[in-house]
């Protein structure tokens, strides 16, 4: 839906500071009003049965050029097939002329059809179809209804109520004309119509007409109405969820600063929140912990919460701050047959890709960390996510080329964390100095004869004191 391909937009490319502000603005608004974004969403449920393809294809119809102005004759066979019908019948009733005359108008009329066979090819052009473009009318009114005072909704509410005619009214005026072209489809009365009226010729005038007024704006009506779905999207996201909040995307932080901070894909009664800090630069998080006890889902976390605050929604967290970021990780690295690539040549590649990232923000203009930072303080700063960093060789190599990327992204000013089992990752001089670790516990329990392993997926200060390998492969009874 129209809505859907914004909000991925809005996922996919971070906003700036003062555009994330206007939305949660909207969001705020829309989640106190339910029953604008219950139909809303209802109504874009409906409207979605339209495929994108014929959505797209009606508003590049929308921005052509008129065809029928440049056909000068056919312009003059619009009016003179029923004009000419008109005067034989007139001159027939009269008893001014014998009936056969009508062979006259009869022949013009079908020469006239064949001419006009371009013009039948156009009428189906202005897809998705009558029925989608009530659904979509439908939206567009909605959209212009309810009171607001977000800056941003009322800038959508100015673009779909139009310059004179509501972008509604004007959607079922197209309607109207596309029910007219629909005659089209019942070939015997459609070539008894055409013959005598030059039907397709007038109908294809008035779309013509219709797309040289209100079509010129059509594309900013679908884009104010996928604006305004997804920030309906978000204020259900906040309404359902209260406590989430909306972040803080500050232009002149330096740090990631979450309160009791969740993943939000986990349902609430297994989403365990912590609290989270990451920079300033200078400093990484080293996160480390037993397998299963919650380290590559706090990246997850980092990372997700991240990317709805820069897109202007609400965050599962009961307070975020931090700056605008570019996010990169090197998580879920595979192998690759098809590529040639083994599974840690994959993370070199990975890796390279996340430095490079970095290098590319501090070298920007008005980058934080750079001279120019206090003329351009927006530019977004590096957020790297790491997760079990170089897996793919042995435990000597791993140390030592790990240490060198942690060190060139401190050195770039970069923000980020690092999740590992390996304690030593960090066991360097200028490492220990910049980690701020901090660790996941599990528990064993329920006996030598049925133990039992549980994690409460709590955040603690300091590195991990335990490892849970070998008791995992005890108790899978390899051991």
């Amino acid at each position: 839906s129209t809505g859907a391909a914004t909000l991925a937009d809005w996922l996919l490319a971070p906003a700036a500071p003062a555009t994330v502000r206007d939305r949660q603005a909207a969001v705020a608004e829309l989640a106190e009003l339910p029953e604008v974004r219950e139909e809303l969403a209802a109504r874009a449920r409906l409207a979605g049965r339209a495929r994108p393809a014929d959505v797209a294809r009606f508003l590049a119809w929308t921005e052509e050029e008129p065809w029928l102005a440049g056909q000068p004759l056919l312009r003059v066979v619009r009016w003179v097939v029923p004009a000419l019908w008109l005067v034989v019948g007139v001159l027939v009733a009269l008893h001014l002329a014998a009936p056969t005359l009508f062979a006259l108008p009869l022949a013009v009329g079908v020469a006239g059809v064949a001419l006009a066979r371009p013009a039948l090819r156009r009428l189906g052009a202005a897809a998705p179809g009558s029925d989608a473009f009530r659904l979509f009318a439908d939206q567009l009114a909605l959209a212009v209804r309810p009171r607001v005072t977000a800056p941003a909704l009322r800038r959508i509410q100015a673009v779909c109520a139009g310059d004179g005619t509501p972008a509604a009214i004007e959607l079922r005026r197209l309607r109207r004309v596309l029910d007219a072209a629909e005659l089209r489809y019942s070939p015997m009365l459609h070539g008894a119509v055409n013959v005598v009226t030059a039907w397709d010729l007038h109908v294809l005038a008035r779309l013509e007409r219709w797309r040289a007024g209100g079509g010129r704006q059509a594309r900013g009506w679908f884009a104010a109405l996928g604006e305004l779905e997804a920030l309906g999207a978000f204020g259900t996201l906040l309404a359902d969820n209260p406590d989430w909040c909306l972040p803080e995307l500050c232009d002149d932080a330096t740090t990631y600063v979450g309160e009791a901070l969740g993943h939000p894909l986990l349902a609430p009664d297994a989403c365990v929140r912590n609290d989270v800090t990451v920079g300033p630069p200078g400093t990484f998080l080293f996160v480390t912990g037993s397998n299963m006890a919650g380290k590559s889902t706090l990246l997850r976390a980092i990372g997700a919460n991240a990317v709805l605050a820069q897109a202007g929604g609400p965050v599962c967290a009961r307070r975020l701050v931090l700056p605008p970021v570019r996010l990169l990780t090197s998580m879920r690295v595979s192998d690759s047959l098809e590529a040639g690539l083994s599974f840690f040549m994959a993370e070199l590649v990975r890796l390279r890709a996340v430095v490079e990232a970095a290098r590319a923000t501090a070298r920007a203009p008005g980058a934080p960390g750079t001279p120019e930072a206090p003329e351009a303080p927006e530019a977004p700063r590096a957020l790297y996510l790491l997760d079990e960093i170089l897996q793919g060789t042995n435990s000597a190599e791993r140390q030592v080329a790990a240490r060198r990327v942690m060190t060139r992204l401190l050195e770039l000013g970069a923000i980020g964390a690092i999740s590992t089992h390996d304690l030593a990752l960090a066991d360097s001089p200028a490492l220990r100095e910049a980690a701020r670790a901090v660790h996941f516990r599990e528990q064993l329990d329920g006996g030598a004869d049925a133990p039992r392993m549980t994690f409460d997926y709590r955040l603690r200060p300091g590195p991990a004191t335990s490892a849970n390998a070998l008791r995992l492969v005890e108790m899978m009874g390899l051991g």
